[in-house]
């Protein structure tokens, strides 16, 4: 095949390049989802701890809403319809159209249900509410409530001042002060008698007691809040870094999908400049291909013809001989080792005679050249002339 002409901008590297390129994209947005998808489960997972502690659905406790979002799918179905095909009498089309219930010649008669306009159809979506129902009632019966489900919403009760292991700690240390106190002045607790406590030993008791209680409920009560806080705060900010790594990958999505789309849009930019170039380059049919030469003129689009006039034809020039741009083509007989036809150009009644391009590329390529994917042929290197007649 001869060389191409027109130089027309090809896009076959920016293409490569472009893939490359998202490529590329692509490996790093897959990286940094990686490396911040630590980050990420750390945080979902103090959401769903908090959500427990807070006695909020969305942890391990799911709410009715959500265990139907989730079971929908899985008992929906779709059903398509399609009306029923009319019944027609008439089965058969024969040569002309016409419609006939006789296959008199099955050879030439085509079936009339090939002709019939397609039925519409339609799809709709069936839910089987019964068993999604018995589903979400099973799933709501066997989900397990943590035992310290709303705990970081329970108020502060008596109750938890005596379970406060700083108040037991201090009361056991005064109750053993005093037990020796009392015992260096000879009281003992059963002073009383077996099995009876002594009145004297019951009072200070009692008063070491309810001492202790006034003196620790505060303390006991800042001690509760301070943990309920601090439990708070570590599992905020655990979920404060699993929101910031969801930032993160939602940041890299975006910047993946610019940068890709920019890419593409550059490319697409680029492939419609190549096309406009290509559109606009000079055609072949105004060119005399080889020798360089201008023909002109002699492309007259009013009449629709090729060549204006023989006498505008130059030596060496080279005319489009694509079988492919002409009819009625009739083989003449041999000119210097070479095949004549006489033919005319689609659009233009005149008779020519020549070569076609097909033949000539078979044994002498050099004298062909293609041009937006016709061809032509430099008739100079052929030593026959191209002629109207």
């Amino acid at each position: 095949m001869g060389k191409k002409g027109g130089g027309a901008p090809s896009t076959a590297g920016l293409e490569q390049a472009t893939q490359q390129a998202t490529e590329l994209q692509k490996e790093i947005y897959d990286l940094t989802r990686q490396d911040v998808q630590p980050w990420y489960n750390m945080g979902t997972g103090a959401v769903s701890r908090l959500s427990d502690l807070l006695g909020i659905s969305g942890g391990s406790v799911q709410s009715r809403e959500q265990m139907y979002n989730e079971l929908l799918p899985q008992y929906t179905s779709q059903i398509t319809t399609t009306p029923a095909s009319p019944n027609v009498l008439p089965r058969y089309l024969d040569p002309r159209g016409r419609i006939t219930d006789v296959a008199r010649d099955p050879d030439t008669l085509v079936p009339y249900e090939l002709f019939q306009p397609a039925q519409e159809t339609t799809t709709q979506d069936v839910i089987d509410y019964q068993g999604l129902n018995a589903a979400l009632d099973e799933r709501m019966g066997g989900q397990q409530t943590p035992e310290d489900y709303g705990a970081l919403l329970r108020r502060y009760e008596g109750q938890d001042l005596y379970d406060d292991p700083g108040y037991q700690f201090r009361k056991q240390e005064a109750e053993s002060a005093l037990e020796r106190q009392m015992a260096a002045q000879g009281i003992t607790l059963g002073g009383a008698g077996k099995g009876q406590i002594n009145p004297a030993a019951y009072r200070a008791m009692e008063e070491l007691s309810q001492g202790l209680a006034s003196q620790e409920y505060q303390n006991s009560y800042n001690r509760y809040v301070n943990d309920q806080l601090n439990t708070f705060n570590m599992l905020t900010g655990a979920a404060g870094m699993g929101q910031n790594a969801t930032g993160q990958m939602a940041g890299a999505g975006q910047n993946y999908a610019t940068n890709v789309g920019n890419l593409q849009t550059g490319l697409a930019q680029a492939q419609y400049q190549a096309a406009l170039a290509n559109a606009n380059k000079p055609r072949m049919f105004s060119q005399l291909l080889g020798a360089g030469t201008m023909l002109g003129g002699a492309y007259l689009s009013g009449g629709g013809s090729l060549f204006a006039a023989p006498e505008t034809w130059a030596s060496g020039a080279a005319f489009a001989s694509d079988k492919n741009v002409k009819e009625n083509i009739e083989y003449v007989g041999m000119n210097n080792g070479h095949k004549m036809y006489q033919f005319n150009y689609k659009g233009d009644t005149r008779r020519f005679e020549g070569v076609m391009a097909q033949d000539v590329i078979e044994y002498m390529p050099e004298a062909v050249v293609d041009i937006d994917g016709i061809l032509a042929v430099d008739y100079g290197r052929l030593g026959v002339e191209m002629k109207e007649v």
